[in-house]
């Protein structure tokens, strides 16, 4: 396995088995060695491998500071934890759902062999356990209360990388899967959005029926529900993108029976509520540096500090961005570059990482 951009792999001292682990790491700027060799150097002779600490008799200190601290091929340099998302995160279970302990709900990535909740969480109350790595396993148990809760990840303890996050666990009667339903468009030729509906999940045993929406703000024009399976999906009427890309849905369904393992709060209720956020979304397929256009004026005076190059998303061929002099477009325009006719399309969401060659 290799390290997503941005990361360097580097063995954790003292590890069972010399394991290794992602991190986010820099060379000391500047330093070299008794022999002015620096830290590209170290990699280039493989005098350091695979940011490990290296033999003793290369790891002479200069200056006061050894290869073993000023470079992440040597398993020094400037360490920081390694961001991670928690298990489950984003998603709703429903009440009575298993998660198999052979193959548990993971964080995103693995970062540690040992994580901890923080004192008096509540997630065994669920009828969910949680690996010492941090994987969740277990069935739902019916009545159960959301969980939120601390969670710290021991990276490497022998050098104190310490990551931490919250882990909440959602549950409701039934669930669509997530906490936000994305309708995700990857192509500006597609009227149509993937995943293009969301299917109520729940236990065999809870019988619900007489599904019902109400959305603030209306989106009435794409989004629709299936009465009898509650099922919501994309459904788009007239020409021209929506007005309104997010939205939030109240869910009611009708309980039509209910057997011994449901809650009492279901079988008092008639019917079951279930808040769901939903929106449209495109996602950047590419990125390119904004440049000012070729011999187009810059607007600076002599002593002015230079403005930075914004990324901005990369267009499938025959669109351009549109910009339009003295205006302030709130909406993202493009235009076709073969009748230079204009698009107005949803904004599109740009990556958390990107991995970028100069």
């Amino acid at each position: 396995d290799q390290c997503a951009g941005g990361f360097v792999s580097q063995v954790i001292p003292a590890s069972p088995q010399n394991r290794s682990g992602c991190f986010q790491c820099d060379d000391i700027p500047g330093w070299q060695d008794a022999n002015g060799l620096t830290c590209r150097d170290y990699e280039a002779r493989k005098l350091c491998v695979d940011g490990a600490w290296p033999d003793p008799k290369n790891d002479d200190p200069f200056e006061g500071m050894r290869p073993s601290e000023a470079c992440c091929v040597c398993g020094g340099g400037e360490l920081a934890a390694t961001p991670f998302e928690p298990p489950l995160d984003g998603q709703v279970l429903y009440e009575g759902q298993t998660i198999q302990k052979s193959s548990p709900a993971l964080p995103v990535p693995v970062t540690a062999d040992r994580v901890e909740l923080e004192a008096e969480c509540a997630l065994a109350a669920s009828g969910l356990e949680m690996t010492p790595s941090g994987g969740v396993y277990g069935t739902v148990q019916a009545g159960t209360n959301s969980v939120s809760c601390g969670l710290t990840a021991y990276q490497d303890p022998v050098r104190g990388l310490v990551g931490t996050t919250t882990f909440d666990l959602r549950v409701s009667p039934f669930s669509y899967g997530f906490q936000t339903l994305e309708f995700v468009v990857f192509n500006l030729d597609t009227t149509t959005p993937r995943p293009a509906a969301f299917q109520v999940q729940k236990s065999l045993d809870l019988e619900i029926k007489n599904f019902t929406m109400r959305c603030a703000p209306n989106v009435d024009d794409w989004l629709r529900i299936d009465e009898t399976t509650g099922t919501l999906s994309y459904r788009k009427e007239g020409t021209g993108p929506p007005m309104v890309l997010d939205t939030t849905c109240v869910v009611v369904a009708t309980l039509a029976s209910c057997s011994s393992n449901c809650s009492s709060r279901n079988r008092v209720a008639s019917t079951l509520p279930v808040v769901v956020a939903v929106r449209i979304a495109r996602r950047w397929t590419g990125a390119a540096y904004k440049l000012p256009q070729l011999g187009a004026p810059v607007d600076a005076r002599i002593g002015d500090q230079m403005r930075g190059v914004d990324l901005e998303e990369a267009l499938p061929e025959g669109y351009t961005h549109y910009e339009r002099p003295g205006h302030d477009l709130h909406i993202e325009v493009l235009q076709k570059t073969t009748d230079r006719s204009l698009l107005a399309v949803p904004p599109a969401d740009a990556p958390q990482v990107l991995d970028v060659t100069c």
